[in-house]
């Protein structure tokens, strides 16, 4: 029996309990579980602190919500307001945009627009009553220079010859625009009018010439030419 107490030993024990000697082995386990209790009793003041830091910081989040929902708030409202302004400025750019791809800006589409007048180039080629006759159908006429600037942009954007509103019809030697105005600023080419044609005998119309951007020469009124219109 000895032997098999002997044998039976506590696993790990909490504190070692010298057998040999009662009174030390009390007062030794006192220390023990005193140390024990002092242990617990950190960790338990550890734990409480950590809870009312982590209660403290939860707290002052709860109370700060209103406020922190606020500024939310008034950011998302800034940021809807500033959306709406940029999208408003893009509309309108855009729609700017379009106006002046289709031709909005005070002229029909497919007519350019220089100073204070709408001009069509066509594409087609007519004898100069008939080009005329096309340009009036659309409440327009025969372009009518009345400027060097006027003369350098017509003929900048036609590479052809054109016909302009130039007649001389009426009363051989007097020129006139279509518009009854006499022809006081002349761009005639050296020589020109001549109104010398073997086949008609007589050039009545002035055109644009081809080759030479700016000048003008006179043709007889049956030929076959692009033109150009013009319309306030």
């Amino acid at each position: 029996m000895e032997a098999v107490y002997g044998n039976v030993k506590s696993k790990n024990p909490v504190c070692q309990l010298p057998v040999s000697n009662p009174p030390a082995s009390i007062k030794f386990n006192r220390r023990c579980y005193l140390s024990v209790i002092i242990f617990m009793v950190m960790l338990s003041v550890l734990l409480l602190a950590g809870l009312i830091v982590f209660s403290l910081f939860y707290g002052d989040s709860v109370r700060n919500l209103p406020e922190i929902s606020d500024s939310k708030d008034n950011v998302t409202e800034h940021l809807n307001a500033v959306i709406e302004r940029l999208n408003s400025r893009l509309t309108e750019a855009t729609k700017k945009l379009m106006e002046f791809k289709q031709g909005k800006t005070g002229c029909p589409a497919e007519w350019i627009r220089f100073g204070s007048s709408c001009y069509f180039f066509s594409g087609e080629s007519k004898f100069w009553d008939a080009a005329r006759k096309f340009c009036r159908a659309r409440e327009a006429d025969l372009v009518v220079i009345n400027s060097n600037d006027e003369n350098t942009f017509v003929s900048a954007l036609k590479k052809e010859s054109v016909w302009i509103g130039l007649s001389d019809e009426a009363s051989e030697g007097t020129w006139k625009w279509v518009d009854g105005s006499s022809l006081t600023l002349e761009f005639w080419r050296h020589g020109q009018p001549d109104n010398h044609d073997d086949r008609y005998g007589e050039e009545n119309c002035g055109h644009i010439r081809n080759g030479f951007p700016g000048q003008w020469n006179d043709l007889t009124c049956y030929t076959s030419l692009q033109f150009i219109c013009e319309k306030d």
